[in-house]
């Protein structure tokens, strides 16, 4: 019971299964009357149990997923008394949200590709639905600008496959369609480039990419390239769905991946820790045990035609302090791209310390002398050989 009227459940049901549902159903003979009449007298209690419960703005994307509820719920059920006051209610607290939730760089503030779509949606369905049905609100220029941005992490966090690192508690997600959509809606060409597979379009301004509020750095070699070098570094805070993951890489190049992050796989423990933990990533780990769930202290970005560099502070294996540097250099007539990462860390008394590397599941590894040489497990399936000297 507790499940079924938690605010999330309870507006997942308007915006995502009754609604729809009941569109498909609705001209049914099957359809009666006094069915109807149950599903609205339903639907009604819905709409005001969000009104009276709900998560207090900023803290969640549960807030985002109740707002979006009540704006669906008002604009697709206008014969209801109290529509119009849930939705200028759903929209006040979207704008509200949006600006608490929404990083200066256009990344929700739980940092991870999966849910910064989910919320991206739950800001942008209202949208395009009071669009469509000609629903006026206060702050309307505002919230689409920062909704736009919000387009802009997936057009510049996206590899050369066009998908997203599985960063925090996320799967594996492709950006094409978001693309498409944010060519159309807010006529992005650049977007459209990623959308098309460079066939259409402007090919985006920048190549590499600081999210220096989220503390996610892109580096990539080219555009439009399958074959081009890319690598993505987290830097950032711990909230929500993040891990405990700060200093995590992830590395393709050559069409393939090569080190990558597990992503979620389930939300349920034990079988969680390790995809949660430090231990599952491709960072620094002290005395075998988890990072602190802490804001970095700083970090620094620099990009430009030659090579990339990120520097990152932190305090959260206590009593030590952890800096990462990645530096990746660019390739051209100098010689191919590589990358250098150097861990320093600093502090009292006599401590463990693991570099973390995850490569993918079709590598083998051979220690050689100082150094561990990736290669191809079955050569069948040709990889690019990966040495982490």
């Amino acid at each position: 019971y507790r499940w079924a009227w938690s605010t999330l459940n309870a507006t997942i049901r308007i915006y995502s299964t009754w609604t729809n549902a009941w569109l498909r159903i609705r001209e049914s003979e099957s359809w009666t009357p006094d069915t109807q009449f149950v599903m609205m007298t339903l639907l009604r209690e819905h709409g005001r149990f969000l009104m009276t419960h709900k998560t207090r703005a900023g803290r969640s994307n549960w807030s985002v997923a109740e707002s979006r509820g009540l704006v669906e719920l008002g604009i697709m059920f206008p014969e209801f008394k109290e529509a119009a006051e849930w939705r200028a209610e759903g929209f006040r607290r979207l704008a509200v949200d949006i600006d608490l939730q929404v990083l200066a760089d256009g990344v929700h503030v739980e940092r991870t590709p999966g849910y910064h779509s989910m919320t991206m949606g739950c800001f942008m369905e209202p949208l395009r639905l009071a669009m469509l049905n000609e629903v006026g609100f206060e702050g309307r220029d505002h919230f689409i600008a920062k909704i736009e941005s919000m387009y802009e992490f997936y057009l510049y966090g996206c590899d050369p496959n066009s998908r997203m690192a599985q960063i925090g508690d996320g799967h594996q997600m492709s950006v094409v369609s978001k693309m498409r959509q944010g060519a159309e809606m807010f006529g992005r060409e650049d977007m459209r480039y990623i959308a098309t597979a460079g066939n259409e379009g402007v090919m985006p301004v920048h190549r590499s990419y600081g999210f220096e509020s989220a503390g996610l750095y892109v580096s990539r070699s080219a555009w439009n390239d399958p074959e081009a070098l890319w690598s993505i570094m987290d830097w950032g805070a711990a909230i929500g769905h993040c891990h405990e993951d700060m200093g995590q890489i992830c590395l393709r190049a050559y069409g393939k991946p090569l080190l990558v992050d597990s992503g979620i796989y389930s939300y349920a423990f034990p079988m969680r820790s390790y995809f949660h933990w430090t231990i599952g990533h491709n960072t620094v780990m002290v005395d075998g045990k988890p990072q602190k769930r802490r804001d970095p202290l700083s970090c620094t970005w620099v990009t430009t035609d030659r090579f990339d560099y990120a520097r990152g502070l932190t305090d959260n294996s206590e009593p030590v302090l952890h800096e990462r540097s990645l530096v990746f250099k660019q390739p051209g007539s100098d010689g191919s791209g590589y990358w250098v990462v150097l861990d320093r860390v600093t502090g009292e008394g006599s401590h463990r310390l693991d570099q973390r590397w995850h490569p993918n599941e079709k590598f083998k590894g051979t220690v050689a002398g100082s150094s561990v040489v990736f290669t191809s497990a079955d050569e069948a399936e040709p990889q690019p050989s990966l040495v982490v000297a």
